[in-house]
């Protein structure tokens, strides 16, 4: 029967090869870049990351300020969608 590795195996594993933390460290940075690397996220991207009452609120607040394309659909720079919910958290 096989077992489930528990967290420490799996910890063990990851210090003791350096190509496995290296390829874990390239599937993180990618995750990261792709999410964020635009500088504007689409209003439906933005409810579903940080949440559909937040996004409205920091709005309302005036710490994030909704951006209208052309196509009619709203969009937020990803900067300022961090910066408001780092300043909710005071």
């Amino acid at each position: 029967m096989k077992r489930t590795p528990t967290q420490e195996d799996i910890q063990q594993a990851i210090a003791s090869s350096e190509p496995l933390q290296r390829s874990l460290a390239g599937i993180m940075a990618k995750a990261v870049s792709d999410t964020f690397a635009k500088p504007t996220m689409t209003q439906s991207r933005a409810y579903k990351m940080f949440g559909r009452a937040n996004v409205e609120r920091w709005c309302k607040r005036g710490l994030l300020e909704a951006r209208r394309a052309e196509s009619g659909r709203i969009s937020y720079y990803t900067a300022e969608l961090i910066n408001a919910q780092n300043k909710s958290y005071y």
